[in-house]
């Protein structure tokens, strides 16, 4: 399954009908109002990542993001997208401060909450972002440790789906979160 990554409708429509299977709108159905239509006309699933322009630097971050969650799930409502179609993504690295970028790694609930406490799925992108490099003084190439301790540590507080560069190692990482927060698999089995 592929997604298209654009926020014109258009595109949307015309990847969809070229086989793409999902939408990520990096303004989370907030910017073209054709995006909703054409996500609830194909039926496919929309990734709605936070990336807020006009928020107020004064405002707590995380009260600004269920403010924002709630005005996608107002337009994705009136657009006829069903909730299960829908995926947060918090924007790491889209107009937030470094210290903004790590608290949001320890309260992904929240912040993938709308006002009104409904939560959506929650797609983590830390790989081998700046937020990583500013921490380890390294270069791209040299972020997979710490994008897989970000990774780990965003699916200890509910982190669901994660856009990575090193997808096996990640997996292995995951597979052994999961076995330490939830059990480890039955003896015999993998």
């Amino acid at each position: 399954m592929w997604a298209v990554d654009t926020y014109k409708p258009l595109v949307a429509d015309q990847a969809i009908q070229a086989g793409a299977a999902m939408i990520n709108d990096v303004h989370g159905l907030q910017g073209d109002p054709d995006m909703a239509g054409v996500a609830a006309l194909h039926g496919v699933p929309v990734i709605a990542m936070h990336w807020d322009k006009s928020r107020d630097r004064d405002d707590d971050l995380l009260a600004a993001m269920q403010r924002y969650w709630a005005r996608t799930l107002a337009v994705a409502d009136a657009a006829g997208i069903r909730r299960e179609q829908l995926i947060a993504d918090p924007g790491f690295g889209f107009g937030k401060s470094l210290a903004e970028n790590y608290a949001m790694l320890t309260r992904l609930e929240k912040a993938c909450s709308a006002a009104d406490g409904v939560q959506l799925p929650m797609l983590v992108g830390t790989s081998r972002k700046s937020m990583i490099g500013k921490v380890l003084g390294n270069e791209p190439e040299e972020r997979l440790a710490g994008t897989i301790a970000s990774n780990v540590l965003a699916y200890s507080h509910g982190g669901h789906i994660f856009r990575v560069h090193d997808v096996r190692a990640h997996r292995d990482a995951l597979r052994v979160a999961e076995a330490a927060l939830y059990g480890p698999p039955a003896e015999g089995t993998s």
